[in-house]
C-alpha cells in the first residue's frame, strides 16, 4: 500500500515539476518578448526624438526669428522634456543590451581618480547652475585598476546626477575612494533629501521609481548595478529621510571579466 502511495505521490511531484518547467518557460518567453519590443520602440522613437531636439535648439538660438520670453520659457521646456525622454531612450537602449548578452567590456587599465575628475568637469556646468558645493576627497590619490571606462563614467554620472537631483542648492556633494587589499570603493555622497526605508531595497529594481516627486524612468540604478556587477563588483547604498545619501562602488584592481577584450596601454 505504501509502494502505491509513494508512486502516486511520485507521479503527482513529476507532474508538477513539468508543470512549473512550462510555466518558467513561458515566463522567459514573455520577459525576452518585453525586451524586444523595448528595444525596437527606443531605436524607433530615437531619430525623430533627436529631429524635435535639434529644431527646438535652433528656434531658442534665434534662427528663425526673435522669440517672446513667454515663447522662450514654453520651448525651454519642451526642450527639457524632450532631453529627458532621450535619456530614457538610451537608457532602455543600455538595458536591452545588458540583458541580451551582447554587452562587451573594453577592459584596459586606467586611474580612477582621473576618471572622476573628467567626469566632475563634464558635469560642471549642471553642478554650478545649482550652486553645489562639491567635496572631491579624491584629489592627489591614486587607484589604477582595470575597467572599461566609458561604462564607469556612465555610472559615476548617473550617481551625480541622482545626488544633485535630490540635493538642494545649499547642499553639498562629496566624492572619495578608498583603497582596500585587492579593490577600492568609490564613494558618492550627498546633503539631499535621502532615501524612505521602504524604496531603500527596491531603488536598484528596473523601472522602480519609488515615491519621491523627482521622477526618473527607473532604469538608471538598475544599469549602474549591472555594470558594476559585469566588473565583477559591487554597488549598495545607505541613506536615511532627510539626512542624505551615500553610494558606493567597490570594484576589483585586477578583473577577470570574461567579457570583452583587455587592452594594454
Amino acid at each position: 500500500a505504501n509502494a502505491i502511495k509513494n508512486a502516486f505521490l511520485h507521479e503527482g511531484l513529476e507532474e508538477k515539476k513539468r508543470e512549473l518547467e512550462k510555466a518558467n518557460s513561458r515566463l522567459l518567453e514573455l520577459d525576452k518578448l518585453k525586451s524586444n519590443f523595448l528595444a525596437m520602440a527606443a531605436h524607433e522613437l530615437r531619430s525623430p526624438l533627436g529631429i524635435i531636439n535639434g529644431y527646438l535648439e535652433i528656434v531658442l538660438e534665434g534662427v528663425a526669428g526673435p522669440l517672446s520670453p513667454k515663447a522662450t520659457s514654453f520651448l525651454k521646456m519642451a526642450l527639457e522634456g524632450g532631453t529627458s525622454l532621450s535619456r530614457t531612450i538610451e537608457e532602455i537602449l543600455d538595458l536591452s543590451v545588458i540583458e541580451s548578452g551582447k554587452l562587451s567590456l573594453n577592459l584596459r587599465q586606467w586611474d580612477m581618480v582621473k576618471v572622476v575628475e573628467d567626469v566632475l568637469k563634464f558635469m560642471g556646468k549642471t553642478l554650478e547652475e545649482k550652486g553645489m558645493k562639491v567635496n572631491n576627497a579624491c584629489e592627489g590619490k591614486t587607484a589604477k585598476s582595470v575597467f572599461d571606462r566609458k561604462k564607469m563614467e556612465q555610472v559615476l554620472i548617473n550617481l551625480l546626477s541622482n545626488a544633485a537631483k535630490f540635493t538642494s542648492a545649499d547642499g553639498e556633494i562629496g566624492l572619495d575612494i578608498r583603497k582596500g587589499d585587492n579593490e577600492y570603493t568609490v564613494v558618492v555622497s550627498d546633503t539631499g533629501c535621502g532615501i524612505s526605508q521602504e524604496d531603500l531595497g527596491m531603488i536598484f529594481e528596473e523601472f522602480y521609481t519609488g515615491k519621491s516627486r523627482e521622477k526618473g524612468s527607473g532604469l538608471g540604478l538598475s544599469i549602474c548595478k549591472k555594470i558594476v556587477e559585469l566588473h565583477g563588483g559591487s554597488i549598495w547604498v545607505e541613506s536615511r529621510e532627510g539626512k542624505g545619501s551615500t553610494f558606493y562602488v567597490k570594484m576589483p584592481q585586477t578583473n577577470n571579466a570574461s567579457i570583452g577584450c583587455l587592452q594594454g596601454n
